[in-house]
């Protein structure tokens, strides 16, 4: 097995030890989405460094909730919310880190490109 199949393998298994974050406790099963993700969301979640701390279908760091399937978790309005104001809706199981999610989406982002990803977040159930 190779390093980056093992890698791969480490981060899923740490994905599924730690839970969904917000909702964790819902039977949530934690594997990427079959829906694949627009390259133009790719470019907005590359532009936000939302893969610092979130995994995307495989990619990114689990330090923040998994992003995968979190339609199953948060409506969109809870999605944009979440993402404009982190530290008034700091996910459960990840209070600690509210403060360290940047603050500037609204600046980040356009409001088309806030609506594009929001939606895109909101469909991955």
């Amino acid at each position: 097995m190779g390093w980056s199949t093992w890698l791969f393998l480490s981060l899923m298994m740490t994905g599924l030890l730690w839970g969904c974050g917000e909702g964790a406790d819902q039977e949530v099963v934690e594997t990427a989405d079959p829906q694949p993700v627009p390259q133009e969301v790719l470019a907005i979640v590359q532009k936000g460094e939302c893969l610092d701390c979130h995994v995307l279908d495989g990619q990114g760091i689990h330090e923040g909730p998994s992003l995968n399937r979190v339609g199953a978790r948060l409506s969109a309005e809870q999605l944009r919310r979440k993402i404009v104001n982190p530290a008034a809706f700091p996910a459960q199981g990840y209070e600690n880190l509210a403060g360290r999610m940047p603050t500037d989406f609204q600046e980040r982002f356009t409001q088309e490109e806030l609506a594009l990803l929001v939606d895109h977040l909101a469909s991955r159930r």
